[in-house]
């Protein structure tokens, strides 16, 4: 467990403003971090926090999936989507790829959603 994970918890009750500022300042020292990544994960969905849940989703997504943790690249998206059914990754390989594990795991609905209109937002792919 990461010690900031400890620290998190109590920020969030006292100072929901600084635990966010913690995390953002840690996510720069340690970018790839998965632990430090889902907890800024959970404090934008729980803050409702759309633009950047979506602005960090597009680069926790780029490691999950290039790391291959294929089962939390679905979670993130799903609960990224959860809040913007018209959410679309912005790199067309990397969606490809998040397409084809949401149909892996029988997903069909969130991968026709996903897909819709794709070939107007890469128009060269």
């Amino acid at each position: 467990e990461h010690p900031l994970a400890r620290d998190y918890v109590i920020l969030m009750k006292e100072n929901p403003d600084e635990a966010h500022q913690v995390l953002t300042d840690a996510l720069q020292v340690e970018p790839d971090n998965v632990q430090l990544n889902h907890l800024m994960h959970e404090h934008l969905k729980t803050k409702r926090d759309l633009a950047g849940l979506k602005n960090h989703g597009n680069h926790f997504l780029r490691f999950l999936l290039n790391s291959g943790h294929e089962k939390e690249s679905v979670e993130v998206f799903t609960n990224i989507q959860e809040l913007d059914p018209n959410y679309k990754m912005n790199d067309i390989e990397l969606a490809i790829k998040m397409a084809n594990l949401l149909r892996g795991r029988q997903k069909y609905k969130s991968t026709l959603m996903f897909l819709e209109n794709i070939e107007k937002e890469y128009p060269n792919h």
